[in-house]
């Protein structure tokens, strides 16, 4: 073959590329004479040069080109041998069709395997070959492959040019072989920090067979301890190529980093991959290979600090919801590093406590829910957090951290809130206590509230629905607000319904017997929020209990001297049954020394109010006392003493004792004495006069008493002296004189029987002790003996005897 043997020497290139290296050997066989005779051999030490030498300057052609998508391999047919060393593969462009409208794509290198005489066979590189592969237009089908070649693609071993080939006539494919290898990812890097997964396959991909739903991401080959199959991606879009950088959805990016095993070590030994064959195709419909779970080749860490992106407050329910850009690692949330302000100049502002938790779900949405001390604590501020337009939020940088442990940056400063939801749950009362002690009701409340109406709490017995008491008034301890229990709400009750309370044996005694309804007029919340009407079906009963254990005190006690009332005043409801006279003693003053007179009973005790005691003295007391000169004669006489066993409470709690109290206000003995009865006895020769209080036995003025027969006074005797033979006291004894009782004896009418037994005292007959003349308010002003009358049963003596002949009577 002479073409054959001209590429062979041509290719050799210290052979015959000019006149002083080109000569000949010829072996004898090489041919004969005509008559059979050998020729001469020429032997290659010592050959036989040239005698003309023209150089080889014809150019060579590309006569044809074999492609094959599945090996990368491009052969190229050349006219003649040429030399590879000057191959220029940048010089060779293929193009889609035989003319020059067509897009051409230039080679950027190659390889050559191996080259025989003009035949040069070399392997394009992957940045080539995938790019003709990702080009529908070129080298998609053995009819749209066309090369194109310069003049300065390769040289022959004389240095002639190749003949150009231009794009206005391109050379057709001879032969093309098909893409029907695999593709297969040959390795990826996962970048948490831009959220990209770069995925770096065998050849072009084509892009729009790509199911991202099909790729899954392990911690583990062997023993998974975490996984997760992506879903979506975020503005994916990129040409067809063998490189493609897939960037995940936030979804995704967020669901991964919640898992603490998956994606968390730079050199990728938590980080598999495996791909599902529907996942993608080469450009010729060839899908991925499907291999076991891939190792990362790297993990890009998250270095990007996470940024709030919205957050909503819900006042009804006490739920703050952040919204971050990244997953949140839930644990590291710090409530009282957030606080919310009025304005982004911060007017008004609130941090939260650590009272408040954040849902315990790693997640970019964070959720806290208020505790009721801050949720109150934010209502008490007017300014603050009440509508949409003075709702913002400040995070600290402390405040909390991604899961690759980033601390938040503040990147928007005070954030407005995107959604408010106002408050209009109606407040509950949750519990109450109540101290009979000191008379506070403690009221805890669902949430911050301002009690406007104690009037709105009836108390009631568990036992009778019907035995009721409803305050009257009270005070409330902070108004409107506690600041630093909002919820709780203390009411003092008024000294007159806690006396009431606890005169009414049946209510608040115990745990068992205090209970409550309000009508919903109690009061509001601070969104005015009526509270919720507790009804007494509901059987609302009291949390805890404080006995009464206080001893009642003696506050102040007033003295009638005129009446014998003793009106006392206690510190709280007393026990009318418990009430003791011989435990009260009055004393003239301050001291040892004092006169004292010890209580015998009362004739009557009242209770004007429960906190009230009005005792009226027995006849005997009263007179007793007053007979005592200078005992109860004005405020500076009156004392009184009270042993603890005086009176008690409604506890029984006895009274705390009381060694002297002066009286607080006395009213002093104005009424006059009066004569109530007297008693005659002419044995004894006396008259006995009883008045209705104790009377001074030497005040009696006998001259002022005159002896009836009869109430009208027709047979009458004036007595004219006498002496009292008792003390002072409310019956006085005068023993008559001998003339008086002569007198007496001589009016016959008088003294018979009681009908005829009367007496007339006139005006000044006696005084009190405090001086009151009698006598007072008698009617009528005689009086019938009421007392016992004894006849005379003396025997009569003859003291004397005389005559009066000239009145012819005889007197004895």
């Amino acid at each position: 073959n002479r073409s054959s043997d001209l590429d062979n020497i041509k290719h050799l290139e210290k052979l015959a590329t000019e006149k002083f290296n080109t000569f000949l050997s010829i072996t004898a066989q090489t041919i004969e004479d005509m008559n059979g005779n050998r020729l001469v051999e020429i032997r290659n030490t010592s050959g036989l040069g040239v005698g003309n030498y023209v150089k080889d300057l014809k150019p060579p052609q590309l006569d044809k080109f074999d492609i094959d998508l599945n090996s990368g391999e491009l052969k190229l047919f050349f006219s003649e041998t040429i030399n590879t060393s000057t191959l220029d593969f940048s010089q060779i462009s293929f193009q889609g069709g035989n003319d020059s409208s067509y897009k051409i794509y230039s080679l950027t290198g190659g390889k050559i395997v191996s080259h025989s005489g003009g035949i040069v066979t070399s392997l394009l590189i992957d940045r080539d070959l995938n790019a003709l592969k990702a080009r529908t237009d070129i080298a998609a089908s053995p009819f749209d492959v066309f090369i194109s070649i310069t003049n300065n693609t390769v040289k022959d071993v004389d240095h002639n040019a190749v003949s150009e080939i231009t794009s206005f006539s391109p050379l057709p494919v001879n032969y093309y072989g098909m893409d029907a290898t695999l593709p297969v990812l040959e390795s990826f890097v996962f970048d948490l920090n831009k959220g990209n997964l770069l995925m770096n396959f065998s050849e072009t991909v084509d892009v729009s067979s790509l199911d991202i739903s099909q790729v899954s991401l392990y911690s583990n080959i062997s023993v998974v301890l975490s996984s997760y199959t992506l879903t979506n991606l975020s503005n994916f879009s990129s040409p067809d190529r063998p490189i493609l950088i897939l960037p995940l959805s936030n979804y995704d990016l967020n669901e991964i980093k919640k898992r603490v095993a998956l994606a968390t070590k730079s050199d990728g030994s938590d980080t598999f991959i495996s791909l599902k064959s529907a996942f993608i195709s080469d450009m010729f419909g060839n899908s991925i290979a499907q291999e076991k779970a891939k190792q990362a080749d790297g993990i890009i860490p998250d270095i990007t600090c996470p940024s709030l992106m919205s957050f909503t407050l819900d006042m009804n329910t006490g739920v703050l919801v952040l919204s971050f850009d990244e997953t949140i690692n839930s644990t590291s949330v710090d409530p009282s590093e957030i606080m919310l302000a009025s304005s982004p100049e911060r007017a008004e502002v609130y941090s939260l406590t650590q009272s408040s938790s954040a849902e315990r779900f790693d997640s970019p949405v964070i959720t806290v829910t208020l505790s009721s001390y801050d949720k109150d604590r934010i209502k008490i501020r007017r300014q603050l957090a009440t509508s949409l337009r003075n709702t913002w939020i400040h995070l600290s940088p402390s405040s909390l951290r991604d899961m690759a442990g980033n601390s938040y940056c503040n990147k928007t400063g005070v954030l407005l809130t995107i959604l408010y939801q106002p408050d209009k749950r109606s407040p509950e009362l949750q519990s109450f206590d109540l101290d009979m002690n000191s008379g506070i009701v403690t009221f805890t409340f669902s949430e911050a509230f301002e009690l406007q109406d104690p009037t709105s709490i009836t108390f009631f017995s568990e036992k009778d629905i019907n035995d009721t008491y409803t305050l009257t008034g009270g005070k409330v301890s902070v108004s409107p607000f506690n600041a630093t229990q909002p919820n709780v709400v203390r009411l003092y009750l008024s000294a007159e319904d806690l006396d009431e309370i606890k005169f009414n044996p049946n209510i608040a005694t115990s745990n068992f017997n205090t209970l409550i309804s309000v009508t919903n007029n109690l009061g509001v919340d601070l969104a005015l929020n009526l509270i919720v009407a507790i009804n007494v079906t509901d059987e609302f009963s009291v949390d805890r209990f404080y006995l009464d254990t206080t001893r009642p005190k003696l506050l102040t006690y007033n003295f009638d001297a005129d009446e014998g009332d003793l009106l006392l005043t206690f510190s709280e409801t007393v026990n009318i049954s418990t009430i003791s006279a011989k435990d009260f003693t009055f004393s003239s003053f301050n001291s040892s020394e004092a006169i004292k007179y010890q209580l015998k009973n009362f004739s009557a005790v009242f209770q004007p109010n429960p906190i009230s005691l009005r005792l009226k003295l027995s006849v005997n007391d009263f007179n007793e006392i007053k007979r005592l000169e200078s005992l109860g004669v004005n405020s500076s006489s009156t004392y009184l003493s009270l042993t603890k066993d005086a009176v008690a409470d409604m506890e029984n709690y006895p009274i705390d004792s009381v060694a002297t109290q002066k009286v607080s206000t006395f009213w002093p003995d104005i009424s006059r004495p009066m004569l109530v009865a007297f008693s005659w006895n002419l044995t004894a020769e006396t008259i006995a006069f009883k008045f209705d209080e104790t009377v001074r036995a030497d005040s009696l003025n006998p001259k002022l008493i005159t002896l009836q027969s009869n109430l009208l006074g027709n047979d009458s005797r004036d007595l004219t002296s006498g002496e009292v033979l008792s003390d002072d006291s409310t019956v006085i004894v005068l023993k008559l004189t001998a003339f008086d009782l002569t007198t007496i004896k001589l009016t016959y009418q008088f003294g018979l029987s009681a009908n005829t037994t009367c007496l007339r005292a006139r005006e000044g007959l006696v005084t009190d002790m405090e001086s009151n003349g009698a006598v007072r308010k008698s009617k009528p002003k005689t009086l019938r003996n009421r007392l016992l009358q004894r006849p005379d049963i003396s025997s009569v003596d003859i003291l004397r005897f005389g005559s009066e002949f000239r009145r012819h009577k005889d007197k004895l």
